[in-house]
């Protein structure tokens, strides 16, 4: 599931996916200035895998953090999870 994507100097993908051992694996990938200016070329591609048992910690800590940044109440939270599906 694509969960980001923006387009400029640098591009940004994000794909999430659950693992079969029901980890949750972020693919990233970055293609122009970013990766250019940090590693001498042009893409980068990454992953970041959160095992099951981390989940729901990581969720919690996830929720805190765009509460915090954004002061969304919890109707649109609710509104944000109906979206998802």
């Amino acid at each position: 599931m694509r969960i980001y994507e923006a387009h400029g100097p640098t591009t940004v993908w994000l794909d999430a996916r659950f693992g079969e051992d029901g980890a949750l694996v972020i693919d990233g990938y970055d293609q122009g200035e970013a990766p250019r200016q940090l590693h001498g070329r042009d893409d980068l591609e990454y992953e970041l895998a959160i095992p099951a048992g981390e989940l729901r910690k990581t969720l919690l800590a996830l929720l805190r953090a765009y509460v915090e940044e954004t002061g969304t109440p919890v109707t649109a939270i609710r509104k944000c999870l109906d979206d998802a599906g």
